[in-house]
């Protein structure tokens, strides 16, 4: 992307892969919840958000529901994160990172390897690709575990009428 034309969360994702360059954290350590890092680097907490987002997407970072981000990998002198996602892109990205944390989703790592090794060949389209077909296998699984919710809410349904109408019979 154009020097000027970067967005906001990519310029500061940007700057939090530098801060992680240098080994200033430690895979496990705790980065700064939102709101610090909001009132640090002089920006909206939404910024922060997304470009959290877009280095859990490089698999730099991992954030927890109700904590703050952990540093997962550093990079090395070789990385080069690609923060040119679409909005589209960065908001399904968001939403299925979302629910597969609610759904206990585990990531899979041969996925995973598939989108670094096309990031460090510097293939986009081939990592494009391997992000689409992780996003789908990411939808299946979501997919799956809301079918098994539905049926498990409908055996419960069942379960409920099949004892009222029992009570009734006996009265």
């Amino acid at each position: 992307m154009a020097e000027g034309r970067e967005r906001l969360y990519q310029k500061l994702a940007w700057q939090l892969f530098a801060e992680l360059a240098p080994g200033r954290h430690a895979v496990g350590d705790r980065l700064p919840a939102e709101r610090e890092l909001s009132i640090q680097c002089n920006v909206s907490r939404p910024a922060v958000r997304e470009a959290m987002i877009a280095l859990e997407v490089q698999g730099m970072i991992e954030v927890r529901t109700g904590s703050a981000g952990y540093v997962r990998s550093l990079p090395s002198e070789t990385d080069a994160p690609g923060f040119t996602v679409t909005g589209f892109e960065l908001m399904e990205a968001r939403l299925l990172l979302a629910k597969a944390r609610t759904a206990n989703i585990q990531p899979v790592v041969e996925e995973h390897r598939a989108m670094l090794n096309a990031l460090r060949a510097r293939d986009p389209a081939a990592a494009r690709t391997a992000m689409r077909g992780h996003m789908a296998s990411v939808i299946d699984h979501l997919l799956f575990a809301a079918e098994e919710e539905a049926v498990e809410a409908g055996r419960r349904n069942v379960a409920t009428t099949r004892e009222r109408s029992a009570r009734a019979v006996k009265l």
